[in-house]
């Protein structure tokens, strides 16, 4: 086989290269709401409709671009005679930065800014860090059939588009890579410019501050090379990582 095909068969094998116009992202419906599994995020998407205000999948289809968060390993230099060498003693993170379109009614921006709230109240008043602090995904998307995208909707009314087991033993193909922000928070929501010569769309920037980020499961071939990786690293006696 000549290389050509061999780049043919990997590609294939992956589902075909990943664009970056096909993702999601999924934002908590309601700030420091229920965290029980289905009924809570229920009881959550009911409260949110009652005050007319966004729901999660709302949100994500006013998101125009977002980024996946990389890691940077930090290192100082260690010597013992002549040899020198750099060595890790920690990492470091990047914040994610977000954008939306902005309907008429601003409702996207009172999102951001009610989280704010729970951060620094209007009175000037500090919360707690757990207060305001909620797991966002960031998901990566395949130009999978329709179908799958219904399966992924209806599993979203349930909080359940996550990266849970239900994502990934019923949601199809529709994601192939999920990340999870754990414990972020917008910590900055940046003004919007208007001038009387600039008839442009009015876009929203959003940057998210987070503890750590974490991948997770998407779909059914995520978890058989899951439990594959578990069993070769079970027979090796624990001594084996990808």
């Amino acid at each position: 086989m000549n290389s050509v095909d061999k780049l043919k068969g990997v590609i294939s094998e992956g589902k075909g290269l990943a664009r970056a116009n096909l993702f999601r992202i999924v934002l908590p419906s309601r700030i420091g709401g229920s965290k029980l599994p289905i009924f809570g995020e229920l009881l959550n998407r009911a409260i949110v409709a009652g005050t007319g205000a966004l729901q999660s999948e709302d949100i994500n289809m006013l998101c125009t671009a977002q980024n996946i968060p990389g890691r940077a390993i930090q290192m100082h230099d260690y010597q013992i005679g002549l040899p020198r060498k750099r060595v890790a003693y920690g990492f470091s993170i990047e914040d994610v930065t977000l954008a939306f379109r902005v309907p008429n009614d601003y409702r996207i921006k009172d999102y951001f800014d009610q989280w704010q709230d729970k951060a620094v109240g209007r009175n000037y008043e500090l919360r707690f860090y757990k207060d305001y602090t909620e797991d966002v995904q960031l998901q990566a998307l395949t130009n999978s059939p329709s179908v799958d995208y219904d399966r992924l909707l209806k599993l979203s009314y349930a909080g359940l588009d996550n990266g849970s087991v239900a994502q990934v033993l019923f949601g199809g193909d529709a994601v192939t890579y999920t990340i999870n922000l754990r414990q972020a928070y917008p910590s900055s929501v940046q003004a919007i410019e208007y001038s009387d010569n600039n008839q442009e769309m009015i876009q929203l920037n959003v940057q998210l501050s987070y503890k750590d980020w974490e991948r997770r499961l998407s779909n059914r071939g995520d978890l058989r090379r899951d439990l594959k990786t578990t069993a070769v690293r079970f027979l090796l006696g624990g001594n084996f990582s990808l």
